[in-house]
């Protein structure tokens, strides 16, 4: 059997674990990963939400997953629709509203939801993200802990004027 041949019959094996080794593949096709998206075993949900060559309608669909690592694996992927990560900035679970301020596709409006998170970790990638807006930088330069100034001060789109009063930032980690 040839590499793409094995994909397709792995795709209806009994072994969850085969079919989200498929699932993964570039060369899984289309119809078949809309297939696996229906999976009853959410790991296998999941490989199909990471696979760079995933329909987007399968993506918009698979983001109102009951599973949260299958929406998280939805809002790291590079080609989920805008309207998805906006959904899912808004998502229950904090890891899939980590992955979407992650993504660099991440849209202004799910960006500015995500700079108000109540963990950390989201506000710091956030301020990492390069689509992040001057004003939002300068927000967050302002009202976050020391990570996250800090990462305010690496990423290009921070201003001058905002650099220069982190330069002063009483944590040296920033500075």
């Amino acid at each position: 059997l040839c590499p793409d041949e094995l994909i397709i019959r792995l795709t209806d094996d009994d072994n969850k674990w085969a079919r989200a080794f498929a699932a993964e593949s570039p060369a899984c096709p289309s119809d078949i990963l809309e297939r696996l998206a229906k999976d009853l075993d959410w790991q296998v949900r999941g490989s199909v939400a990471t696979n760079r060559n995933c329909p987007v309608e399968v993506l918009g669909t698979a983001c109102a997953d009951e599973n949260a690592d299958v929406r998280k694996a939805v809002a790291g992927n590079l080609n989920c629709p805008i309207g998805s990560l906006q959904k899912l900035a808004k998502d229950e679970d904090r890891t899939v509203r980590y992955n979407v301020a992650s993504n660099p596709n991440c849209p202004l409006s799910a960006l500015e939801v995500l700079a108000n998170d109540e963990w950390s970790r989201i506000c710091l990638v956030v301020a990492r993200n390069s689509n992040c807006p001057v004003s939002l930088l300068q927000e967050l330069a302002k009202e976050q802990g020391p990570s996250v100034r800090e990462a305010v001060a690496g990423n290009p789109n921070c201003p001058a004027s905002t650099l220069e009063v982190l330069a002063k930032d009483e944590d040296e980690e920033v500075r």
